[in-house]
């Protein structure tokens, strides 16, 4: 679990130390009923263990003294950590302008080090990969690569120099500057669509509201609340046509689709979204 993500679910600072961070869970936990929110316990108790793991690792030793190469790969790690200057294709040809891509004595070397950043930086604009193809021939010396680099890695490098990427990165909307991190949000929504797509709408929505964690708004979120709408009414339209009446399911994915409509359409009040249970509503067809 992302570090932004779990102090998100605490509702604490990353600041914090060992004893906020279990004086946060006793609280939450307090409102949290495994039995009643299965998921929502897990994943509070993944934050929980997140937090003390990060809070109990060893601090990193000082850091030998940057190399030209190390200061070329620090210019592209500030385009790339802020969402907003990722996608643009003219501060990535300034970078790989630089005579060290070019110098035959520093151009494998240089090449070397962008792998091994892109290796936990992998969500770029096809157009950025394809610029780095072209500075670096990573598709034409892509044998030699791949005795360097891991296969899977390798296979997604060459797929996205020929193909778009998943998500369009010029849409993102920064909501909290600070807490900004790109990646996370997208890690953490691409595994709510697999869960989407597998049909596993259990704890999606909540899922998206902590995107929320990593400082940024995609577009993409209202699409798969749509899809958690549809398959709640979907659900909803058939158990009851099948069933006899049970109540507090009825009441529990009647719930589930009016939040993910309110996050979709903000009505001005909720009556606006209530809906008939009746079997002759237009819900049932």
């Amino acid at each position: 679990m992302e570090k932004s993500l779990i102090f998100h679910i605490l509702g604490i600072s990353e600041a914090s130390d060992e004893s906020a961070v279990k004086t946060a869970y006793r609280n939450l936990l307090k409102n949290t009923n495994p039995e009643d929110d299965p998921d929502g316990f897990k994943r509070l108790r993944e934050a929980y263990e997140g937090a003390i793991a990060y809070l109990r690792q060893p601090k990193q030793e000082e850091k030998k003294e940057k190399t030209e190469i190390d200061l070329w790969v620090d210019r592209i790690d500030q385009v790339y950590q802020d969402i907003r200057l990722r996608p643009q294709p003219d501060l990535w040809k300034e970078i790989l302008a630089d005579p060290l891509c070019e110098d035959l004595d520093t151009s494998l070397q240089t090449r070397e080090a962008m792998m091994v950043y892109l290796m936990d930086h992998i969500y770029l604009p096809q157009s950025i990969w394809k610029l780095l193809d072209d500075t670096f021939q990573i598709a034409e010396e892509q044998e030699a690569l791949r005795q360097m680099f891991p296969e899977n890695f390798m296979n997604y490098v060459l797929y996205y120099i020929e193909n778009p990427e998943a998500m369009n990165l010029e849409l993102f909307e920064i909501l909290e500057e600070e807490k900004m991190d790109a990646d996370g949000y997208i890690r953490n929504y691409l595994d709510i669509r697999r869960q989407l797509g597998r049909r596993q709408m259990a704890g999606c929505s909540g899922k998206l509201d902590d995107l929320a964690a990593f400082g940024l708004l995609h577009p993409y979120e209202d699409t798969e609340r749509l899809r958690i709408l549809t398959a709640a009414i979907e659900t909803f339209r058939e158990e009851k046509l099948a069933q006899p009446d049970d109540p507090e399911e009825n009441a529990r994915i009647r719930a589930e689709a009016v939040i993910c409509a309110a996050k979709l359409i903000k009505p001005d009040s909720p009556e606006a979204l209530a809906f008939s249970d009746s079997r002759d509503s237009a819900l049932f067809g």
